[in-house]
């Protein structure tokens, strides 16, 4: 099995050489959503299904009051998943929540 390391490094290879041109830099951002994915499984399987929604909907652009409404939980309750989901997975702000969730494909 490759390390990640080294497939990396054979891809940035291929990446350089002529043949992806323009779509080089496509490339390059899969690469580095892969590994992000890669690196945060761990912190996305602490998540309960609760707070998988709760980070949905959140990186959806929802506020804590309409998260708690759409699941039909208090709003302490939602504000509480929210707190967890940051602990766990070491988000600073909402852009961090909305990083993760793009990367699990949560939105």
């Amino acid at each position: 099995m490759i390390e990640i390391d080294e497939k990396n490094q054979t891809l940035q290879i291929v990446i350089n050489s002529e043949h992806f041109g323009k779509n080089a830099h496509k490339l390059r951002r899969l690469i580095a959503e892969e590994n992000f994915k890669q690196a945060h499984a761990t912190q996305f399987a602490q998540l309960t299904k609760k707070e998988v929604e709760v980070l949905k909907l959140t990186a959806r652009g929802y506020a804590i009051k309409e998260v708690a409404q759409h699941l039909n939980i208090e709003y302490e309750t939602a504000k509480t998943h929210r707190k967890h989901i940051s602990q766990k997975i070491g988000s600073r702000n909402l852009c961090d929540l909305w990083n993760f969730a793009l990367a699990f494909d949560l939105i």
